[in-house]
């Protein structure tokens, strides 16, 4: 145990224009401030980041998975941040839930929240997509071609970026810790054990949008308080 790292746990499959989600997290737990307050939408995605993503507290953490529906995140998140307007708080969300409640964001932004939004982004609904699969049935139909999300981010007066490299994460998480932007969509990409699609090779899906998960990474954006963010 003297020697453990919790990279031991998986074999990294980081590729050229890719990051594996949980290489990903474990970087974005270094990198984030460390006393944020972290809010979680459910889906598969959790599966990688709640254990490498971590709280000094667990009353700085929450899951929004009432009755097992995606999408209440971001909404959780904008009201943990009004609550602890001088904490940063992460919210990590996969891309169907984040696009159900996109408009949130323009909250986030007017009220210029100190708010961190990870968006895993695989272009699917990764819950249904394993359903099918086990149950015979085209994986296909859990597939969705979102649009970019750092475009229009940045269209509601976030900064948004696109992580395709591991040292991308230090940019936008920089920000945070030193208090000069107060929002922040990151998408690191996420790894999937099959393809997501059909066109996929190598366990990795194609990423559409801004997006981590099974993807090609994209972070997003931060916007200054001084910009309406």
């Amino acid at each position: 145990m003297a020697t453990f790292t919790p990279s031991d746990e998986f074999t990294d499959r980081t590729t050229v224009d890719t990051v594996d989600v949980r290489t990903a997290c474990l970087a974005l737990d270094n990198a984030l401030p460390a006393s944020r307050i972290m809010v979680s939408d459910i889906g598969r995605f959790t599966n990688s980041v709640w254990p490498r993503i971590a709280v000094q507290d667990a009353r700085r953490f929450t899951t929004m998975g009432g009755f097992g529906a995606i999408g209440l995140g971001l909404a959780g998140a904008i009201g943990a941040a009004i609550a602890a307007p001088g904490e940063t708080t992460v919210a990590v969300v996969g891309d169907g839930g984040f696009i159900m409640h996109l408009g949130e964001l323009a909250t986030a932004v007017r009220r210029h929240l100190p708010l961190v939004i990870v968006v895993f982004n695989d272009s699917a609904y990764g819950a249904e997509h394993n359903k099918l699969q086990r149950y015979g049935a085209d994986p296909d139909y859990s597939l969705n071609a979102w649009p970019e999300f750092v475009p229009i981010a940045k269209a509601m007066g976030a900064t948004a970026i696109s992580i395709r490299k591991l040292e991308e994460i230090d940019d936008p998480t920089r920000h945070a810790r030193e208090g000069g932007s107060r929002h922040q969509l990151t998408t690191p990409q996420r790894r999937h054990k099959r393809p997501v699609r059909r066109d996929a090779h190598a366990g990795r899906s194609r990423i559409r949008g801004h997006s981590p998960g099974g993807q090609r990474c994209q972070p997003a954006a931060t916007r200054s308080p001084s910009a309406s963010a």
